[in-house]
């Protein structure tokens, strides 16, 4: 169990160091698999070049509410659904990892509506 923690732990500070090297303008490493527990972090991929956001599929969201306790950055409020202010959001993807219903994705900011 100690073993896939820390495999797991692992895997977090590789997304992190991939999250800085992206915000530093760098090239992100591929994303980690963690063998011991299969994770895979949602956001690993979405990381790649350019600017996130978060945004939400207003079909899947049941509006509980988990994703504005852990944005950092207050970027989310909840009304009939999870509403996700691109100019707050970092793009950091802790609500993406959260998210028990997989309703919300990062992607580049210029796909996003404004």
């Amino acid at each position: 169990m100690l073993r896939a923690q820390a495999d797991t732990m692992m895997a977090e500070l590789q997304t992190i160091n991939a999250r800085i090297s992206v915000l530093q303008g760098g090239n992100a490493p591929a994303p980690t698999v963690v063998a011991d527990t299969g994770v895979r972090r949602k956001t690993s991929n979405a990381m790649r070049g350019g600017r996130m956001t978060a945004i939400v599929d207003k079909e899947e969201c049941v509006s509980c509410g988990i994703c504005v306790g852990v944005c950092p950055e207050e970027a989310i409020t909840v009304e009939d659904t999870a509403v996700i202010n691109p100019q707050k959001c970092t793009g950091c993807g802790l609500c993406v990892d959260e998210c028990p219903n997989e309703s919300i994705s990062l992607v580049k900011l210029e796909e996003v509506v404004l």
